[in-house]
């Protein structure tokens, strides 16, 4: 997460997201070692991240975005390259602040094995949408919006794995 931060801030404040998109300018940026918390880090696989970012961009600028409910821009979101659902769910979360989607990430996903909400064998992405509508259930029967329940369980996980 905070390399991926690191990369967004850098792009951001160089410019580099806004039209004209230039493909080289993004890529050279992500080249470039990041300062994650006074530690250099290299950007995994920064040529086809920019690629796939390039794209990302210049397709969304065509989506009309605030037309779209949550679930029908998640499943725009997933045809882009390089999205599945967990980081479609994701940008919807953020760009809506909907809790008709879960983000299920592998911390997320551990607590619900530990918990017995999820199988131990998990397949993604092909296995999200049914762990999503648990997750979602649950959420419900908690009365607790899934935005906060996935973020409580997100964050408690991590900090016990770091």
């Amino acid at each position: 997460m905070e390399v991926n931060q690191a990369a967004w801030q850098r792009l951001k404040t160089a410019g580099a997201l806004n039209p004209p998109l230039d493909v080289a300018r993004i890529e050279t940026l992500l080249v470039e070692p990041l300062d994650v918390g006074g530690r250099f880090v290299r950007y995994r696989f920064p040529r086809q991240r920019a690629s796939r970012l390039f794209e990302a961009l210049r397709r969304l600028d065509e989506l009309p975005v605030d037309q779209l409910s949550p679930l029908d821009l998640r499943k725009e979101l997933i045809t882009l390259p390089g999205i599945g659902p967990k980081t479609a769910s994701w940008i919807v979360r953020n760009w809506t602040g909907t809790d008709a989607v879960a983000i299920l990430d592998v911390h997320v996903i551990r607590a619900g094995q530990m918990m017995g909400l999820f199988p131990e064998r998990v397949r993604l992405p092909r296995d999200y949408a049914t762990l999503e509508a648990r997750f979602l259930d649950f959420a419900t029967a908690l009365r607790v919006p899934a935005s906060y329940l996935d973020a409580l369980m997100w964050r408690e996980m991590r900090a016990l794995t770091t």
